[in-house]
């Protein structure tokens, strides 16, 4: 564990009351200190990523942002209530300032280009295969990689995964769905991660809405009050 983050299960809010939302740890970075920490390997994850879907010239895209970025932790009051009924819907400026980011480390993507499963409204997902690079697509490569090993080694990341699994799933939102429910007032839409157990594979959704099961664990360094 690196120094000064520490591990805490419950739900999103009591998390999110003892952590400082910018330190949430991320799949990748979770996925580092797993390489020397049996207690990550076992654990379910809510994880720093965030995951904002909306529609540009008719066709559903997504944008997977890092922990800063992430809006549902920075409007906790609007959206915990948003998620216990289905998606949070971020303010429209919020939601641009999330889509020009890509400076920022923001990964934007197309989601017929993943050429998902069948399209099971609200969820779809893809596999990759651990072993071969079977179905792994331009497009599959950047998120993958930018989910499990965005700072490089995705091959020693894959080769470690797949001591446990066969294949990753990767879940998001389906594009049929994103299109139904962006539309009029609603700019976008957005979900929050999980990342599961190591010995499970690490499946990673980013089509998460689980706010209130205290099992999953948060990792990140603790809030500091400050004076106003």
């Amino acid at each position: 564990m690196r120094t000064g983050f520490f591990v805490q299960r419950g739900t999103l809010e009591e998390q999110l009351g003892v952590f400082d939302p910018e330190s949430v740890l991320q799949a990748f970075e979770i996925l580092e200190d797993a390489r020397a920490d049996e207690e990550f390997r076992q654990k379910p994850f809510r994880t720093g990523e965030f995951a904002l879907y909306t529609v540009e010239s008719g066709e559903a895209v997504l944008y997977l942002a890092p922990t800063p970025l992430n809006l549902a932790f920075q409007n906790k009051g609007i959206a915990i209530p948003q998620l216990r009924n289905g998606d949070y819907v971020p303010q429209p400026d919020e939601a641009r300032r999330v889509i020009a980011a890509t400076d920022r480390g923001v990964l934007r993507v197309p989601l017929l280009s993943l050429q998902m499963e069948e399209d099971r409204s609200p969820q779809t997902c893809f596999y990759v295969h651990t072993g071969n690079d079977q179905g792994f697509t331009p497009a599959r490569r950047n998120v993958t990689e930018w989910i499990y090993a965005r700072k490089g080694g995705f091959e020693d990341t894959r080769r470690r995964i797949g001591e446990f699994r066969a294949q990753i799933e990767i879940q998001l939102l389906s594009p049929k769905y994103v299109l139904s429910r962006v539309r009029g007032d609603i700019s976008a839409i957005a979900r929050i991660c999980h990342l599961g157990r190591a010995i499970d594979g690490t499946r990673f959704s980013a089509a998460c809405q689980d706010v209130d099961h205290g099992y999953q664990s948060m990792a990140g360094s603790a809030l500091v009050s400050r004076a106003i």
